[in-house]
């Protein structure tokens, strides 16, 4: 608990752009009637709350709608959505209205894909908050803004999927001229994230699907993200996927452009061998490396041989297509 609590201190200070994350291996647990703030987002849970695995992103951006709608430059980016019962405040700043009636506003939530108001609520102008008492609400963002503002729909789907020795991800947007590009996240466990690839947007508009493959499978245990950049400089993160697998063997082999590539877990191994399926070598190398690709080979079955790191004699079939 303490640890959590210098992490939102720690993170809570950055100012515009500031996070909240609490790892899978340790959880921030609020008692019910307790009161809990984070950067002007204050929880107080009627029933026993418990974020684990989780990050709260801060943003000092507008979430904006049609035409000239848009909420308060303040809004709360969850990477999975809560339950929750109790208390919601937002708490703002006078410079940060952004043209919304003060006396009319409302927390508007985020669910999945779409922003909704919470329903009136009380609004304080003189300590600046905005309050609403809510029961068994599903939300992953919240922001503010004047009652009957209509926000947008947050359009995308994002999917990671373990398929033949590699993680496919897959994702969807509608309205694909607003962004300029997307960034690919992946953890151990939500905090920290490492970018493992950039992808610009394609020049179309409309609905357009992407993809990536990632070929870093040494894990047992991995969360995905999407950050979608828009053109104006505004980001926002997809729900986070996660994908699991057993503990890994010594090697893994997938073929490419008709070439076989490998790759080592632990210490390398002291040679490798392709034979063909009649049993004649095809393919040999000497070096101790992490990773291997051998020329082009035809169609067919080859089988690799290989010491392990443990020192047996291994091999594993693969078929070129």
């Amino acid at each position: 608990m303490k640890k959590s609590i210098l992490l939102i201190a720690l993170t809570a200070a950055l100012g515009a752009q500031a996070q909240l994350s609490v790892g899978s291996s340790e959880s921030l647990t609020l008692a019910a009637g307790s009161t809990f703030s984070y950067d002007g987002l204050v929880f107080t849970p009627a029933s026993l709350l418990t974020l684990s695995g989780n990050t709260v992103t801060k943003s000092a951006t507008a979430v904006t709608g049609p035409g000239a709608a848009a909420g308060i430059n303040r809004s709360y980016v969850l990477d999975a959505p809560i339950n929750y019962t109790g208390t919601l405040q937002v708490h703002y700043k006078d410079d940060e209205l952004n043209g919304n009636m003060e006396a009319g506003l409302e927390i508007y939530k985020r669910l999945a894909t779409v922003w909704v108001t919470t329903g009136t609520g009380i609004v304080d102008p003189t300590l600046n908050y905005v309050e609403i008492a809510l029961t068994d609400v599903q939300l992953n963002g919240v922001t503010a803004a004047q009652n009957g503002t209509i926000l947008p729909l947050v359009r995308h789907s994002f999917t990671a999927i373990l398929r033949n020795s590699a993680v496919e991800l897959n994702w969807k947007v509608d309205n694909n001229e607003q962004y300029q590009g997307f960034q690919l996240q992946a953890s151990a466990d939500g905090h920290p994230w490492k970018n493992i690839a950039s992808i610009l947007a394609v020049s179309s508009s409309g609905t357009v699907s992407y993809s990536y493959t990632d070929r870093d499978i040494l894990f047992t245990t991995k969360q995905y993200r999407l950050q979608l950049q828009d053109i104006d400089g505004r980001h926002s993160y997809s729900p986070v996927e996660v994908v699991s697998q057993q503990p890994k063997a010594d090697m893994y082999a997938w073929t490419a452009g008709g070439k076989i590539n490998m790759q080592f877990a632990g210490r390398a191994p002291k040679q490798v061998r392709v034979f063909n399926g009649a049993g004649q070598l095809v393919w040999q190398d000497d070096t101790a490396q992490s990773s291997y690709t051998t020329h082009m080979l035809k169609p067919g079955f080859y089988i690799v041989s290989y010491t392990s790191t443990s020192g047996m004699a291994l091999s594993k079939k693969v078929v070129v297509p």
